[in-house]
């Protein structure tokens, strides 16, 4: 939220893991001028203030086995055979040549 916002992309350039939640919600929060909100940036800061404070309450899930319950992600669908490309010899695996003799 605090990306849309205010256009602000430092962020980006930390890994997601070394990000501090607090930094982003002790920021001050300046809506760029291209930015269109439906309600005021300070209705958006209280509903997120909100959720971190639920969320810090909550049971804190350090390993999956402490999830409630798991995640039924989908399988990911095979791309067509006309589409897959395989380059053994920039691999550099052999390849055989199947020319046929004269």
């Amino acid at each position: 939220m605090y990306e849309i916002t205010t256009r602000d992309e430092t962020l980006r350039a930390v890994r997601h893991e070394k990000q501090n939640v607090l930094e982003i919600e002790q920021k001050d929060w300046a809506q760029h001028p291209d930015v269109q909100l439906d309600h005021p940036v300070s209705e958006f800061r209280k509903v997120l203030r909100e959720w971190s404070k639920k969320y810090r309450r909550g049971k804190q899930i350090t390993t999956y086995k402490d999830a409630p319950n798991f995640i039924d992600w989908p399988d990911t669908p095979q791309p067509p055979p006309s589409e897959m490309f395989v380059y053994y010899d920039e691999q550099g695996k052999t390849v055989l040549n199947w020319q046929r003799p004269v």
